[in-house]
């Protein structure tokens, strides 16, 4: 990464995208030129699509209802169905219900407190070329995504014979020169390396979208599932469901 993206808080930007009476078309134009801009347009797009899921796992909530039916949330989404892994359900109809929105509020701020009882998954209704859907499977921690462009970029370094941790990771041991941004950061609970991918090397619509509401504020956040729904949020509080999701993501993408 060079030294002139390596000076820029992306987060700290991220966070300033949502003025009290919406997005901040200044912001949004600033944001437009720092990327390129059919991804930006794609990602921020992304955002207003219903396409783009949270399912977020309560671990704590999960033991307490484990012997019992959950009737907090109707998530209208049949997880056993690979087919319904990413549902066209709209986020309205999950994430504005009158018996959900204090749920969802809660979830959301929770998103922002680190809290390690709180698992979530992100993915992303897709279809291929062929017109055949297959979810997106989206990891912010790790910056991996399951898209074509992601596996591209990845496949074009590995058969041009490139070390991948020398092409798009940059360490920083000197604690003097730390940085308060997460965008593109990995592994951050080192107290003594920070990790940054270089994110003008690797980068999707997915993995921006995702950074822009997960690693901003949870202003950001609740303007994009709440206020202006957009983004769906899948409260799950049965461990068999949650298993059930990842198997048939796996099965998804080996289909």
């Amino acid at each position: 990464m060079n030294e002139d993206a390596s000076v820029i808080n992306y987060s700290e930007i991220f966070s300033t995208l949502v003025k009290d009476d919406g997005v901040d078309d200044m912001v949004a134009s600033f944001l437009y030129y720092m990327f390129p801009r059919e991804l930006f347009i794609r990602g921020l797009s992304l955002l207003e699509s219903s396409d783009m899921f949270i399912y977020v796992f309560d671990a704590m909530k999960g033991e307490s209802s484990e012997s019992e039916v959950n009737t907090d949330v109707d998530t209208s989404v049949n997880l056993s169905s690979k087919e319904n892994i990413a549902t066209s359900t709209t986020a309205t109809q999950i994430n504005a219900k009158d018996n959900s929105v204090d749920v969802t509020k809660n979830y959301l701020n929770k998103l922002y407190e680190d809290d390690d009882l709180l698992q979530y998954r992100l993915i992303v209704k897709s279809s291929s070329s062929d017109g055949i859907e297959t979810p997106v499977y989206v990891d912010l921690h790790n910056w991996l995504c399951s898209c074509e462009e992601y596996t591209e970029i990845m496949r074009e370094c590995l058969l041009a014979d490139k070390d991948l941790v020398q092409e798009f990771v940059q360490l920083i041991d000197d604690f003097s020169c730390f940085r308060d941004d997460t965008f593109g950061q990995i592994e951050a609970h080192s107290l003594s390396l920070q990790k940054y991918v270089n994110t003008k090397k690797l980068l999707c619509p997915h993995l921006l979208a995702y950074s822009i509401i997960l690693l901003s504020s949870p202003k950001v956040l609740r303007h994009y599932t709440v206020e202006k729904p957009g983004v769906i949020v899948i409260p799950i509080t049965s461990i068999d469901e949650w298993l059930k999701l990842h198997i048939n993501v796996l099965y998804s993408e080996k289909k």
